[in-house]
C-alpha cells in the first residue's frame, strides 16, 4: 500500500514542478481547486476519519496598525494587510494575500 502512495506522490510532484509555476495573487482571484486536485488523502480500513498523506505546509502572516484617534485610552491593533503561503510536495505553491478581514 505504501509503495502506491509513494508512486502516486511521486507523480503528482513531478506533475506540479514541470507545469505548476509559483504565483502571488489576490485572495479571490486564485484558483483553489489546485489544492483539491493535488493534496493526497487516505482512509485507513475501519476509520471514518481522512488524513492527508502529504503535508501542507501553510504560513500565515499579518500586519497589523492602531487608530489614527488622539485619545488617553490604549487603542487597539487592527490587521490592515495579510499572507498566506503554501508549499507541498516540497514545491512553493503560492502567497495569497489580501487587505484586512475579508
Amino acid at each position: 500500500m505504501n509503495e502506491k502512495l509513494y508512486k502516486a506522490a511521486a507523480v503528482r510532484s513531478g506533475y506540479l514542478s514541470k507545469y505548476h509555476r509559483y504565483k502571488m495573487q489576490y485572495w479571490d482571484k486564485f484558483d483553489y481547486t489546485i489544492l483539491s486536485r493535488n493534496c493526497m488523502y487516505y482512509k485507513k480500513k475501519g476509520k471514518f476519519q481522512k488524513g492527508s498523506w502529504n503535508d501542507i505546509i501553510i504560513s500565515a502572516d499579518t500586519e497589523t496598525s492602531k487608530g489614527h484617534e488622539i485619545s488617553d485610552d490604549p487603542q487597539v491593533n487592527h490587521v490592515v494587510a495579510w499572507t498566506i503561503s503554501i508549499r507541498m510536495f516540497h514545491i512553493n505553491i503560492c502567497t495569497i494575500y489580501g487587505t484586512k478581514p475579508s
